[in-house]
């Protein structure tokens, strides 16, 4: 394993993966950093093969702050999944939050032919 440091907002290369595909990805609490969530999460959906599944973690809140400046409402986020090719967000769990509102927890799976 090669770790790569990058930004994950921007263009990078995972150099072990070549022609593989990813089983799945993570996102806790890091969309919310992303002004162009959906570009964003589309571009790295990319590397998931069919089937893989995306896990994310964010606060359904919509109001931006300096610690989440671009929300990401549990309502918006089917919009975002489809944009990434990705089956509709089922939200798996809930919990107040220690710093206000509420945090949800959704799984979305890559579609076989990538939403298109």
């Amino acid at each position: 394993m090669i770790p790569v440091l990058a930004d994950f907002t921007g263009r990078f290369e995972l150099p072990e993966l070549g022609e593989a595909k990813l089983d799945g990805m993570l996102f806790a609490n890091a969309l919310h950093f992303a002004r162009d969530a959906d570009v964003v999460l589309a571009r790295l959906a990319a590397w998931m093969k069919p089937g893989g599944r995306v896990v994310v973690v964010e606060y359904d809140r919509r109001v931006a702050n300096p610690w989440v400046p671009h929300p990401i409402p549990a309502a918006r986020l089917p919009v975002l999944a489809a944009a990434a090719g990705l089956s509709t967000p089922v939200i798996t769990a809930t919990r107040p939050s220690a710093f206000g509102g509420n945090l949800y927890v959704a799984a979305a799976d890559r579609l076989a032919d990538g939403g298109r």
